[in-house]
C-alpha cells in the first residue's frame, strides 16, 4: 500500500477515500470475517457448547449474511474491524506460546 501511495498519491488518496463506504471491499471483508470465525467456532472444543455447536455455526454465518443485508453504511470499515479482531486472536495464541521474558 504504501509504495502505491508513493507512486500515485492522488489515486491513492482517491482509493482510501473511497474505502469506507465501498460495498465491494465490505462484502469481501466480512465475508471473510465470517468464514474466519466460522472456522474458529468449527475447532472450538469446549464442551459447554457441544449441544448448541450447529445452531450457532448456523446462528453466525446467519449473522455475517444480515451484517451484509442491512448494516451496508461503513461496511467496509466493519469488515475490515472484524478482520483485524481475529488477526489479533493470531497474534495473542501465538504470543501465548512463546517462551520470552516479556510474556507472562
Amino acid at each position: 500500500m504504501s509504495l502505491f501511495g508513493l507512486m500515485k498519491p492522488g489515486a491513492f488518496v482517491t482509493a482510501a477515500r473511497g474505502f469506507p463506504r465501498s460495498q465491494t471491499w465490505g462484502y469481501a471483508l466480512v465475508a471473510l470475517a465470517t468464514g474466519w470465525f466460522l472456522y474458529y467456532l468449527r475447532n472450538e472444543s469446549v464442551s459447554d457448547f457441544a449441544a448448541y455447536k450447529s445452531y450457532m455455526y448456523l446462528g453466525f454465518a446467519l449473522l455475517g449474511l444480515l451484517t451484509c443485508l442491512f448494516l451496508t453504511d461503513f461496511l467496509a470499515v466493519r469488515g475490515l474491524a472484524l478482520v483485524l479482531l481475529l488477526l489479533a486472536k493470531v497474534m495473542l495464541d501465538t504470543a501465548r506460546w512463546s517462551e520470552s521474558s516479556w510474556g507472562w
